[in-house]
């Protein structure tokens, strides 16, 4: 109590917290960076493609920004969140 805490953070996590009604407020921002984001896959995976991904397990930490990429990225080549 009394104190104030900062963080930085990626887009989706503040929105998971506030769905969650955590006191939270914004104080500042940065320009989003997309390019530093990627799907990872080994080099003998048969996934070559965005569409690849459908029906395969990723591995993500849920409520974070990786989360919040993925659904985005799905959705720019016409598939679902469940569809992967």
């Amino acid at each position: 109590m009394g104190s104030i805490d900062f963080g930085d953070v990626g887009e989706a996590p503040p929105i998971f917290a506030q769905a969650v009604d955590a006191p939270l407020a914004y104080v500042a921002a940065t320009p989003t960076r997309p390019s530093s984001e990627a799907v990872l896959v080994p080099a003998q995976s048969s996934v070559k493609t965005v569409a690849d991904l459908r029906g395969k397990r990723i591995a993500l930490n849920k409520g974070s920004n990786v989360q919040y990429f993925l659904v985005k990225l799905l959705r720019q080549h016409g598939l679902q969140y469940r569809d992967a």
